[in-house]
C-alpha cells in the first residue's frame, strides 16, 4: 500500500537542511528527495516509531516516525555509494510528511 508523502517548507526542509549542513551527502540527498522517497524502503524490523519527542515532533502533531532507508550505488564513483536516512511523520490527521533526512556513516572496519 503506497502513501502519498507531504513535502511541507517549515517541517520538512528546516530538519533537512540542518543535518545538510554537516555532510555533502545529506545535502545531495536534498536535491534527489523525490527519488528518495520513491525508493526508501524499512531496513530493520523497529522502523515505526510511536515515541515521537517533545518539541518540533509534538509541536507538528506527528503521532508515528516511520525510519526508512535508501543506498545510492555508483559502479564508477565510490564516493557516491552511501545510504540515507528518511524520516516520515504520521500526523494525527493521518497525513505523511518528510520529517528528515540523514546520512548514514559506515563504522570502519
Amino acid at each position: 500500500m503506497s502513501k502519498d508523502i507531504h513535502i511541507i517548507w517549515k517541517e520538512s526542509f528546516q530538519k533537512a537542511s540542518n543535518n545538510a549542513t554537516r555532510n555533502w551527502q545529506t545535502t545531495y540527498a536534498v536535491l534527489k528527495l523525490p527519488e528518495i522517497i520513491k525508493h526508501a524502503k524499512p531496513f530493520d524490523e523497529n522502523y515505526r516509531c510511536f515515541d515521537v519527542k517533545e518539541g518540533s515532533q509534538t509541536k507538528n502533531r506527528y503521532v508515528e516516525l516511520i525510519k526508512l532507508r535508501h543506498t545510492f550505488n555508483s559502479k564508477s564513483l565510490d564516493y557516491m555509494n552511501f545510504t540515507i536516512e528518511l524520516i516520515i511523520g504520521k500526523k494525527m490527521d493521518g497525513k505523511h510528511v518528510q520529517y528528515s533526512l540523514e546520512y548514514i556513516k559506515k563504522a570502519c572496519s
